[in-house]
């Protein structure tokens, strides 16, 4: 265990989960516990969903109070060369259809509208 005391994480060896169980499914599926339970702020009387497979690149989306839409995108990469940067140039057009999103959260790092 390092010094800080957290466990080391090797998501290259993520338990397989979805349907079909893939590797990626359990990290889509993880990035959007964290996104509902705790890694984002959301208002009071969010509206949950998810997209399930094929999600079209989209992992789910919130639905606050006011109507605005927050979605998310998880990417499941290991080196960040061009295919990578393709396949995140592209999260705001995947996540065009969930409706008039206001905030989109990419596990990359970034906060993209």
């Amino acid at each position: 265990m390092p010094s800080d005391g957290l466990p080391d994480f090797d998501f290259a060896r993520i338990r397989p989960y979805g349907h079909p169980a893939s590797r990626s499914g359990a990290f889509e599926e993880l990035a959007s516990l964290l996104i509902e339970q705790g890694v984002v702020e959301w208002p009071d009387g969010v509206r949950f969903s998810r997209f399930g497979n094929p999600d079209g690149g989209r992992e789910g989306r919130g639905v606050l109070p006011n109507g605005d839409v927050w979605a998310w995108q998880a990417k499941y990469l290991f080196e960040f060369d061009s295919s990578a940067a393709a396949q995140v140039a592209l999260v705001g057009g995947s996540l065009s259809p969930c409706g008039d999103h206001q905030r989109v959260v990419a596990d990359e790092g970034g906060v993209v509208k």
